[in-house]
This record gives structure tokens, sequence and C-alpha cells, in this order.
């Protein structure tokens, strides 16, 4: 599990949902159960998944290099004289150029290079079928596979080491006479891998996998075109040492060839994996095709490890250092939420503590922001003791990233209370796919969790017919278990919470969708003439209740949680933790701007944990 805090109603969201039962459903879930009970083999995926991911940064560096100086030495065909130097220069000059325009986005750059690469392909494309008419039409024999074993027969070793050479033929970089299109055309190439890699490092983010960076979405009407600014001219800055240190596209593309294979192997691997658990594609199909693609990728992957000592050892470099910088982020993470975990405060504690907290209650809506899917954070009775009030509603509130594409806004927001109503105290997850775009406007997001806080409190008197056949119960009986929610830890089924909250969400949308963008206030459905029940007084008081608090002010309480190894911790271990990974948690975004918190209304308070 990547994701450390994830919960057993988040497999109710509709995009976890899978096919009807069969063999290949049997075995997709074999598979899951025994990677959630052994933690080698989530280890291992997660090893496998970080290094592809190294790799593909490590190629999002070096084909901007290889593509743009290839490129740009085909200017020596007419010109054999020209200086390596100048080639050199003007290869760093387009490279700036082509990192300098990304913050435009990927829809603005594609639509000013799009009309080169039609000309592109049709200039290859016409150019080879000339060639094969008039010059040699022997080459279609290239496809039959036993000239590839003849020559790997009668070259033995030397053919090998020679497939270090081929592999880049399948990538379609060729020096072109046609300079000015050539040089267009490998900026293009770059661009897409540049663009793959700000994707991949977003998604390997939101997973847990990366340090916090600022993400910008450049594109209002296509969602997923991002640029990173501080990956970009990381990028930018290797690119250029990569170009000015080799100086010539041989050793380049012994470091290019290194990359490429191992994202084809990690990926094959991969999605084998995926096609089997997710897919659930026979295993008739899935192996036989792994054994035969995994197989030639395996023979070109020992082939170019021939050519590491010829500047193959560069993306080894990338991949250490990028892999070190993953993996420590996601164990200093793991390690944190396991504290957290460990040392949660009981709800014994907090009801012991009465409805006032044992402080002065404040008018006001408090979101305590923690990692905890369930449980009090260990940051909650810190708050209570070096604060000298609290506000009239406290909200823990857990921004989950499932790692599901997308999550259905209706399934978004799931609410629960933590103790008896007169606390006033609720949990709310607030879940996001690794492809959604999360909130970036504080008062819309205020005004939905809000707004799906009211709809709980309905959903805690009515009736439906779905939540009384599932669980046997009358509505009293649902509410007392929906008020000891937090004490039976999920034995009631958030699918079930779920459906009421679509439906009333539904209704809102029905009844109050324009009051709704004309006012400031909560869209509260009549829902007494849809229940067979008639709502009760007190839930009309408590959502009156929420609304004045809301407009007497909503603070965001956050806890700045530092981790420290214990003394008897290995020095290998106090490194990791004391140094690696805190100088990248002091070097990466911080949480508020991540979370889109309004430096205004925000308290901080800080502890220390010692794992």
């Amino acid at each position: 599990m990547v994701s450390p805090n994830q919960a057993p109603e988040d497999s109710e969201v509709s995009s976890y949902k899978l096919h009807t039962a069969s063999n290949t459903l049997k075995r997709s879930q074999f598979l899951k159960e025994a990677f959630r009970k052994h933690l080698w083999m989530r280890n291992t995926i997660l090893t496998i998944a970080i290094l592809g991911t190294s790799m593909v940064i490590g190629d999002g560096v070096l084909t901007p290099s290889i593509s743009v100086l290839s490129a740009i030495q085909g200017i020596k065909v007419q010109k054999p004289d020209l200086s390596q130097d100048i080639v050199v220069i003007i290869t760093i000059v387009i490279l700036i150029g082509l990192f300098s325009i990304q913050r435009y986005g990927t829809d603005t750059v594609g639509y000013i290079f799009s009309p080169v690469v039609l000309v592109w392909l049709v200039s290859i494309a016409l150019i080879g079928i000339y060639n094969i008419i008039e010059k040699d039409r022997s080459v279609f024999r290239a496809f039959n596979p036993y000239h590839m074993y003849d020559y790997l027969a009668r070259n033995k070793k030397e053919g090998w080491i020679s497939l270090g050479g081929l592999v880049l033929c399948v990538t379609d970089k060729v020096f072109w006479p046609m300079f000015v299109v050539a040089t267009f055309a490998a900026i293009i190439a770059s661009q897409a891998m540049i663009s793959a890699t700000f994707s991949i490092v977003t998604q390997a983010m939101t997973l847990g996998c990366f340090p916090r960076v600022k993400v910008v979405h450049t594109s209002k009407k296509y969602v997923g075109q991002i640029y990173i600014p501080d990956l970009n001219w990381l990028m930018m800055v290797l690119c250029i040492i990569i170009a000015a240190g080799f100086r010539d596209t041989t050793q380049i593309g012994n470091a290019y060839g290194v990359a490429v294979v191992s994202v084809f192997f990690v990926t094959t691997n991969l999605t084998t994996l995926i096609a089997i658990m997710i897919w659930q594609v026979p295993l008739y199909f899935a192996l036989p095709a792994y054994v035969v693609i995994g197989s030639v990728e395996l023979l070109y992957f020992s082939s170019i490890m021939y050519k590491v000592p010829k500047g193959g050892w560069v993306p080894l470099v990338f991949v250490a250092i990028f892999f070190s910088i993953m993996y420590t982020w996601n164990y200093g993470r793991r390690m944190k939420y396991d504290y957290e975990v460990k040392n949660k405060v009981s709800l014994d504690w907090v009801l012991g503590l009465g409805s006032n907290l044992g402080v002065q209650r404040v008018p006001g809506i408090g979101l305590v922001y923690t990692e905890l899917a369930q449980g009090v954070p260990t940051i909650f009775p810190h708050l209570i003791s070096n604060l000298p009030a609290m506000h009239s509603i406290l909200v823990l509130v857990c921004v989950k990233n499932l790692p599901v594409p997308n999550v259905l806004d209706e399934e978004r927001f799931l609410i629960r209370r933590i103790g008896p109503k007169q606390f006033r105290m609720f949990r709310c997850a607030v879940r996001f796919g690794y492809r959604d775009v999360q909130e970036r406007k504080t008062h819309h997001f205020e005004q939905h969790l809000i707004q799906n806080l009211a709809n709980f409190i309905m959903t805690e008197v009515i009736n439906p017919p779905d939540l009384t056949v599932a669980l046997g119960q009358d509505v009293p009986d649902l509410q007392k278990g929906l008020l000891a929610a937090e004490e039976l830890e999920g034995s009631i089924r958030a699918s079930n919470i779920m459906r009421s909250a679509r439906r009333i969400s539904r209704d809102v949308d029905d009844e109050g969708e324009e009051s709704a963008s004309e006012s400031d206030s909560l869209v509260v459905p009549d829902l007494a003439s849809k229940s067979p029940r008639k709502i009760d007084a007190g839930v009309e008081e408590e959502i009156e209740f929420i609304d004045s608090s809301r407009h007497a002010g909503v603070v965001y309480l956050l806890g700045q949680t530092e981790i420290r190894a214990r003394k008897s911790s290995s020095k290998f271990r106090r490194f990791l933790i004391n140094h690696y990974y805190s100088a990248l948690k002091r070097n990466c975004r911080k949480s508020t701007l991540a979370l889109n918190i309004p430096h205004e209304r925000l308290l901080q308070v800080g502890m220390i944990h010692y794992i």
C-alpha cells in the first residue's frame, strides 16, 4: 500500500468496483489479499515502481539532450569543418528555449509545433517509400525473425553486444538533411517526454512517493496538462550538463539506451501485474505475452548493460539519486503515520473531557487536519492543552489520495460523527484520485465541506430503505450506530451512508442550485415531505448552528509535526530520518500551500515524534 491512510470504506467508491464474480475476479482478489498481508510483496512492488519512475525521469533528461544534439549535428553533413563547440552551443540555446516555453503548457506548445509533426511524418513516409521502390525492396526481409537468429548465430558475442546500439532504432531518432524540420521534430520528441515526466511525478506525489512540489495546471479546458517549475528548471540544468559534458551523441546514446530499455522492462513487468489484477486478463493470454515480450526485452537489457562503462552509467546515477529521494520520502511518511496510528487518542479520553473538551468553546468552525483515517490524532490533546479555547464545531479533516484515477464528486466527502451530538465533533475524509484536480479556491472547498456536513446530519434522521434493509435497523437504532461510528470502526458500511448522501446531494442540486450560487447560506432541501418521519427540530437547530458558526469564521488547525529517530536506532536509520528526510521536508513545498490553506486563518502547533 503506497498511501498509508487507506481505510476499508475507500474500497466502496465507484472507481474500485469490479466485474461480476468469475475465476479471474477470484484470482485478482487473491493476489490483492496476498499483497495486503505480506509486507515484502508490497515493498517489492513499491521498489520496482520507484525504480521505473526514476528511469522515466532520467529518460526525460536524456531525450532532449540526444534529440536536439543529434539534430544539430546534422548540419555537419553540409559543413564538415564546423566546430563541435558551435554545435554544443546551438544545442544549449535550443534546450534553454525548449524549457522556457514549458510554462505556457502542452496545449499551447502543441498548437505551435503540430504542423511540424505533419511535415515530418509525411516527409519520412514519402522518402521511405521512394527508397524502398528505387533502392532496395529486400528490406522487407527484416520482418522475418529467422534473420535475427541467423545474425546472432553468425556474430555470437559481437552480435549480442550490437543489440545495445540497435535498440535506439525503435525510438525514431535519425539524422535528417532537412535541418530545420529535424530540429523542430527533435523539440517535439523532447516535449512529449518532458510532459510525461511532469505527469508521472505528479502522480507519484499524490501517492506519497515524491516530495511536495508546486504543480501548475496550464489548461482550464483539458485536465492533466500540468507544469512543474522546479522540476522543469532542474531538468534543463541536467540536460545542459549532459550535452556540454559528453559533447557527442555516442556516449549519450549509450546512456539513453540504458534508460529506454530499463523503462521497457519495468513497464512490461508492471503492466503484466496490472493486466492480471486489475484488467483481469486470463493467465493463458497474460503469461505467454509476458514471456515473449519479456524475453526479448531481457535480451536487449543484458546487451545494453555492456554499455554502462561507456556512458551508460549516467541513467544509473539518476536512478540512484531519485530512488533515494522517493523511497526516503515514502519511508518517512509511513513511519510518521505508523506512529500516529499507534499513539492515537482513545475516544474515552475525548468523552472524559466533557462536551466543552475542558476548554471554552467559542463560535466558529475549526478544521483540524490529520492523516489519520480513524481515531483522534496525537496533535488534538496538544491543541487542547496549548490553546485557551476551541471552536464550537470541530471537524477532523483527512485529505486522502486514493490509488484510483478519479473519485466522483458525490463520493468525495465521507463524514462521520465523533462522540455524542453535544460534542459537535465530526470526521471528514476528503478523497481524491491521482488524476483529480484539487479545489484551488478555499471558499469553494469550505462551502462543499459544510454542505456535506449538513447533508450528513440529514442522513442521521432519514429512514432510507437501503439502510434499513442492509442493516436490519430502524431509524433510532441507526442513529445510535452512527453516533458510535468511531467506536464501531467502520461496522456501518460507508456505501450505505454515501448512497443517502448522494440522494440528498441530488435534492440539493435540484431544489437549490440557483440559490446556492446567489446566496452564502446552506442549501437544505425540504426533506420533511420526502421522509416518512418528520424532521426532528433538533436537526434543524443543529444545521442552523452550523450555518451561524460558518459565518462566525472558519479556522484551520494544523500540526507541524517533526519525526526523529530514537537514540537506540542504527546510524543509518538516524541519518535517514534525522537528516535526509528532514532535509527533504524542509526544502519541499509547505503542506499549507499544497492544501491551499489561507495564511490569515491558519494556526499551527509544533510537535516532535521519536520513532
